[in-house]
């Protein structure tokens, strides 16, 4: 992440609420890899990965979590 290869990835056009019950984190976008984006309904592949984009309430991101299958 520190080297920023999830700029790369395909993403969510905007910021947006939770789509996924209740979340206390405000506004945030989803990054995915191309092995994650093209998985479809099967199991996640190994090096499947993502990154949540947190964003506080004047829309900079102010954090980000990441997600890997191995």
């Amino acid at each position: 992440m520190a080297a920023g290869h999830d700029k790369q990835w395909a993403c969510e056009a905007s910021a947006h609420d939770a789509t996924i019950g209740a979340s206390p984190h405000g506004k945030q976008g989803i990054c995915s890899n191309d092995a994650l984006a093209a998985h479809g309904d099967a199991e996640y592949p190994i090096g499947a990965a993502a990154v949540k984009e947190l964003y506080d309430p004047r829309g900079r991101a102010s954090s980000a979590t990441r997600s890997t299958a191995t």
